[in-house]
């Protein structure tokens, strides 16, 4: 019986040493409840600003363009797009990429940020995507070309219920999936569970994937 003990205490120690190793379990969800519905609700405005309507713009041949004279009907460099307006909340990339790091993790933003700032093009069709936005010496400037924006892809607002929120596996102290009910704004009665990813970063929880 002496042994069995003995055998059973050192399994326990192995056990507690390897959760030590591996790090502490996920947090409690009362513990960072309020941090992550923070960060959902947050997300709305840096989606619409990359995949919504976008930034507001001083519309070509619009009564502020004829006014004073915004756009060049000559020139063609930029002739696909329009100036942000000086209301606009944001008036340059380095405002957009700071506002968006307070939500999303810089990992999930590499390939937003691709999109919006640099444009890219498919190896496989040869097609070219322009960038959404370009700074013009210190002014910003939005894509804003043909009757479709093509960068307006959210369906529409995707709002949650909160008090479904779970914290499920495979999670940990520096990574969380979470379980929570959904819908699309105007459409309650199709309930979507949905998973959201978060990431623990040096500036706290950060949303790692799209809320929309």
């Amino acid at each position: 019986m002496k042994k069995f003990i003995v055998l059973v205490a050192a399994v326990m120690a192995c056990v507690t040493l390897l959760a030590s190793c591996a790090g502490g379990g996920a947090p409690e969800l009362k513990d960072v409840k309020d941090e992550l519905v923070s960060l959902i609700e947050a997300s709305y405005e840096i989606n619409g600003i990359f995949f919504g309507e976008g930034l507001p713009t001083y519309e070509r041949g619009g009564s502020y363009d004829r006014k004073y004279g915004l756009y060049d009907p000559n020139e063609h460099e930029y002739a696909y797009y329009e100036y942000v307006t000086q209301e606009s909340p944001y008036l340059f990339v380095e405002q957009i990429k700071a506002a968006a790091e307070k939500v999303y993790t810089k990992d999930y933003l590499e390939d937003v940020y691709l999109m919006a700032f640099d444009g890219y093009a498919d190896a496989n069709t040869g097609r070219i995507t322009t960038a959404r936005y370009l700074e013009r010496g210190v002014n910003l400037m939005k894509y804003a070309f043909g009757d479709t924006d093509s960068f307006n892809i959210l369906p529409g607002k995707r709002l949650y219920k909160f008090d479904t929120l779970e914290i499920i596996q495979p999670s940990d102290e520096s990574f969380m999936n979470v379980s929570v009910d959904s819908y699309l704004e105007g459409d309650e009665g199709n309930i979507l569970n949905v998973n959201l990813r978060f990431k623990k970063t040096d500036g706290g929880w950060r949303l790692d994937g799209p809320t929309y």
